[in-house]
Formats: C-alpha cells, structure tokens, sequence
C-alpha cells in the first residue's frame, strides 16, 4: 500500500514580504478597501497604517502622540477648523510640540482657523438649522455689553444672574457642545456685537511655532491662516521662514500682525516659495512685496487682497521679476492699484491663468484690453466686479479673445450693456464659460442673456441678482433655456455664501 505525501501548506503571511504586501495595497483604489486590508491582522494593519500619507485629524497631545507611533510616514497633516471640523479647545502649543517630534518626516501641515460664516434664508432672515449645525462644539466669542445680558434678546442656555450689570464691554468665551436654536429663540448671529469664530486656534504662540521650525526642517507647506492669538508673532513665523528653507506654500491670510520684516526673511531663506497667501495682512506694503521677490523669484500664486497698502509699485515689481512663472495673482479689494499695474501684467506675465482686480476702481478700459491680448490663451478666471471704469470694449475683447475662459465677474461695472454678448449671438463657438456674475448690471437685459446662452452650453452657475431688467418671471415668458445642470440666481439675498462660484475665484 502506497504511503501518501504529507502535504505542506504555507501560510500567505509566512509567504508575501512586506513590500510585496505593499505592492497589494497600492493596487487598491478606495479607502474603505484599504481600511478592510488593514482588518486582516497586526501585520496588515501596521502596514496600512505606515502606508498612509495623510491625515485629518481633531486630537489632542495624547491621541497625537499615539498617532505618530502609528502613522509613521505621514507627509500631510491636516488640523485646519472650519464649520463642519471644530473642535475645543483647538490647537496649542503642546500639539505643535507632539508635532514637531513625532511626525518629523511632515511636508505639509494645516493650521487654519476659518471663520464662521452664515448663510441667510431668501427673505433675509437667519437660517436657524444652519445655525444650529454650526454652532455645535464651536467657540462663540460674546463681545456684549453687560447691561444687555440678563436680556430675553440673548437666550442660549447660559446664565449671567450673577454677573452685575455694568455698562462695559466683556470678552468671554464660552464652549458649547450642545447648543439648540428653536424657531422662536430670539437670537440674531448677525448681531455686530456677536463674533462668531470657527474652532479656537488661540493656543497657538511663538512657542509652537519655534518647535515646528527646529523639529520639521522638511516642511514643505504651512497654512496657518486666520490665527489671531496675538501671542503669535512675526518673530515666530520669522524662525518658521529660517528653519524650514524648503517651504514652497505658506498661507497666513488674516494674520494682521505680519508686516515687511516676515517677506525679508522669506527672501533671505525660502528661494523655493511658489505660493504666498497674505490676504488681509494689512501692514504689509510695496516695499514688502519687492523684498521677497529679491530672493522668491519663482512665486506662481500670490494673494494679497484687502491688503490697502499695496499699489502699482509692489505690483509692478512681483510682475518683472515672477513673470514666467506667475499664474494666479489675487489683488481683491487692493484700491491703490491701478493701470500702471496692468500695463506691466500685460507686458511681463503672458502665462496668467487667475487674475482678481475686484475693487480696483482706477483700472480702465484701455490697459485690461492690452492684457487680455497678451494672455488670452492662459487666461482662465476673471473677477472684476466693482471696477467701475470697466466698459463694453474691453468686455467685448475678453469674450472674444479668451476662449478658455471658465469665471467671470463683472458685478457692479454699471457701464456693461448687451453689446459685448453679440459675440455669442452667432453660435459660432463654444464658449468654456462655467461661472458668470453679472450682479447689479442694470444696463444688461434679458437680450444679452439670451445671445449668451447661444455659445455658453458649460454653465454651470448663473449669478443675476440686482439685474432690474432680469427676472425669472421674464426668462420664463421668453422661452430662455438654461443649461440642465446649470444654478441660476435671481433674487436671493446678496449676503448669501456660495462656494460653488467661490472657488473658482
């Protein structure tokens, strides 16, 4: 009788090698099958977990710690708030201490503390399920007079008997994880006297900054925008700029404490700067912004809107020196800036795909035409609502030349009629047109609109509030057909957010 041989099975883990195990994770596409690869065993899961590059996360030192034992190779964290992702009491010093010692092979890191922002119903009127979701395990920072707080016009669920009523202005804050807005509740988040903040990045200092700087000398990219604490100073991002010679993106929009020195240390130290988001830093002048193109001369993104003391000469200097690589120059609110910084757009930046000038009342006709002709192949998103001096002519040239145009702006330039749509009427082309405003265009009627939807078949958001002579009463009776997946507004209130046209511009 024959003897069977035993039969040998190995096992796939005593099999596969941990880079062939990695070769098997790479294939997977989504992330709920990279999180059941992870479910397999020990092995697998320290394996996905080391694999990962990203995180998003709402911890404290602790959970942090615990986190960078796990993930190991994390190129990108994100800790940012917003008002979907708050949490208290936000991020401190200690964190970025965790941080900076745990997670040393960091190349991106996201600090940003956004505003709160709240949309009103069509009627004006606060929309209180909004609200509500927002304002769970949010800061509110109550700047109220205290003769005012024993009022029936404040009811949150929060006594202030035993404070006695002194007519001085407090500052307190208060966290609520369960807050509840009923109809009745007579609160007004639109109050002036009421701030509301998304998260609480007021634990942030010089302290954290400097241990950032001194354990993440690789950090590639840093946005710590909107942090106000005001123990956070240009010294500490000054040590940021010298530690991390690397950064090639840095948004600090909102910071109002940085002035000139910070973009002569980025000059000094940071060669490789391609991205600048410096929006509402409003110390920050024409001298600041020659100082960092001195040693950033490949900067591709800069956004210094509602910064007041920039004009032409700042301008001028970033256009000459950045000119073959700039692509996105954001100069909102901006109202020093005027042609002079547009003739040299035009003559330097021939490869400009985002130009936002809204606000900018001194730019005229003549000089915009000149730059649409220089980059009207590249030239991809136009804001220009609140140029004042902006006509048909140079309207007409923009319809007309930029084809790869996806987002325009022209609300409040009163001086637009229906003559620049003609290029349309034809239906000759295809226009790439996807976001158009044309808010309180009172010379502009339902005949332009009509001649635009001719060629403008990739619509996909129509903004047309404050028209006089357009009405959806008035589309309707004219048989207009807007594209089906396009959102057209016509009456809702002008204070009413919209990320959809946002964030094109």
């Amino acid at each position: 009788m024959e003897i069977p041989k035993q039969i040998t099975t190995a096992l796939m883990n005593e099999t596969l090698r941990d880079d062939e195990l990695r070769a098997i994770l790479s294939k997977l596409e989504s992330d709920k099958d990279k999180e059941r690869f992870g479910l397999v065993c020990k092995r697998w899961l320290h394996l996905q977990s080391t694999d990962r590059k990203k995180l998003c996360v709402r911890a404290g030192p602790a959970m942090l710690k615990k986190m960078a034992l796990r993930f190991s190779r994390v190129l990108e964290l994100d800790l940012s708030h917003s008002v979907n992702r708050g949490f208290y009491p936000g991020i401190t010093d200690s964190d970025l201490g965790v941080i900076a010692k745990g997670f040393s092979g960091l190349r991106v890191l996201n600090l940003q503390d956004s505003p709160v922002q709240y949309p009103k119903l069509m009627d004006g009127s606060p929309n209180t399920a909004t609200i509500r979701q927002c304002l769970a395990a949010m800061i509110i920072d109550l700047k109220v007079e205290l003769s005012d707080l024993n009022s029936n016009s404040l009811k949150m669920g929060v006594s202030f008997k035993n404070i006695s009523p002194h007519p001085r202005t407090i500052s307190r804050d208060l966290y609520l994880p369960n807050v509840f807005f009923p109809n009745e509740v007579g609160f007004d988040p639109f109050d002036p006297n009421i701030v509301l903040v998304g998260g609480n990045s007021e634990g942030i200092t010089d302290v954290g900054m400097i241990s950032v700087a001194n354990g993440l000398s690789g950090l590639q990219a840093l946005d710590a925008s909107h942090c106000k604490n005001k123990k956070l100073t240009e010294k500490g991002l000054a040590v940021i700029a010298k530690g991390c010679c690397n950064l090639r993106t840095l948004h600090l929009a909102g910071c109002r404490f940085i002035s000139d020195g910070l973009l002569q240390n980025l000059s000094n130290s940071c060669p490789k700067l391609e991205e600048l988001g410096l929006q509402g830093c409003i110390k920050i002048t024409d001298s600041g912004l020659t100082s960092l193109v001195t040693g950033c001369r490949r900067i591709k993104y800069l956004d210094v809107s509602k910064c007041g003391n920039i004009g032409d000469t700042g301008v001028s200097s970033v256009s000459n020196i950045c000119s073959s690589h700039l692509r996105t120059l954001k100069l909102l609110d901006c109202y020093k800036v005027g042609n002079e910084s547009i003739l040299t757009l035009s003559k330097s930046c021939k490869n400009l795909e985002t130009l936002v000038i809204g606000g900018c009342r001194d730019i005229s006709d003549g000089p915009l035409t000149l730059l649409v002709n220089s980059c009207h192949e590249s030239l991809k998103c136009l804001r220009m609502d609140w140029c004042l001096n902006i006509s048909d002519s140079a309207l007409s040239c923009i319809f007309s030349q930029c084809r790869n145009l996806e987002a325009l702006d022209i609300g409040c330039c009163e001086e637009v009629t229906d003559s620049p749509f003609q290029v349309f009427g034809s239906g000759d082309f295809e226009s790439s047109l996807k976001v158009l405003r044309v808010i309180n265009c009172p010379k502009i009627t339902l005949v332009g609109i009509s001649m635009l939807l001719r060629s403008c078949n990739k619509l996909e958001y129509l903004d047309l509030r404050s028209c006089p002579h357009i009405t959806k009463v008035g589309c309707d009776e004219a048989g207009l057909q807007f594209p089906e997946s396009c959102k057209v507004k016509f009456m809702e209130s002008l204070v009413e957010l919209d990320g959809q046209a946002d964030a094109f511009f």
